[in-house]
C-alpha cells in the first residue's frame, strides 16, 4: 500500500516541484532558476488537492506559486 505522506529533508524546490508535478500531472515553470535551488524540508499528503499544497508552499517559501491550466508557476 502506498503511503499517503511524503517526507522530505533538504530537497531543492525543483525536486519537490517535480514530484508534485507528477502527482497532479502538471508542468512546472520557474520564473527564475534561482528559485529552483531553494532547499526545503517538510511533508505533504499525497492525496491532498493541489490548491492547499501550493498555498502551503507559497507560505513556506515566500514565493508566489500558482496553477494556470496544466502548469504550476513559481515566481516572486
Amino acid at each position: 500500500m502506498r503511503q499517503p505522506w511524503i517526507d522530505f529533508t533538504d530537497w531543492t524546490l525543483e525536486k519537490l516541484m517535480s514530484v508534485i508535478g507528477k502527482w497532479y500531472n502538471m508542468d512546472i515553470r520557474f520564473s527564475d532558476e534561482e528559485f529552483s535551488q531553494i532547499e526545503i524540508t517538510g511533508s505533504f499528503n499525497r492525496y491532498e488537492t493541489l490548491t492547499p499544497t501550493i498555498e502551503s508552499l507559497s507560505v513556506i517559501t515566500g514565493l508566489t506559486i500558482t496553477a494556470e491550466g496544466n502548469t504550476i508557476i513559481v515566481a516572486p
